[in-house]
């Protein structure tokens, strides 16, 4: 499943984000922990996420572990 990582409006990526791959969202606020520490905003599910308000779209690579 991919999962989507924004980031708080005073980070450089704010208007970005990055796709998580995991099998749950467990995992993939783990990941985002282990790549971001605790710079980053929310793990989105796909259904839930909302492209609009990240305008600059994907930046990276997926996380995949």
């Amino acid at each position: 499943m991919i999962y989507f990582l924004t980031f708080g409006v005073n980070h450089p990526l704010s208007d970005n984000w990055i796709e998580i791959e995991a099998p749950n969202h467990e995992i993939a606020r783990s990941r985002a922990f282990s790549n971001f520490g605790d710079k980053w905003a929310f793990v989105y599910e796909e259904k839930r996420f909302e492209p609009k308000y990240c305008p600059m779209g994907k930046v990276g690579k997926t996380i995949k572990e």
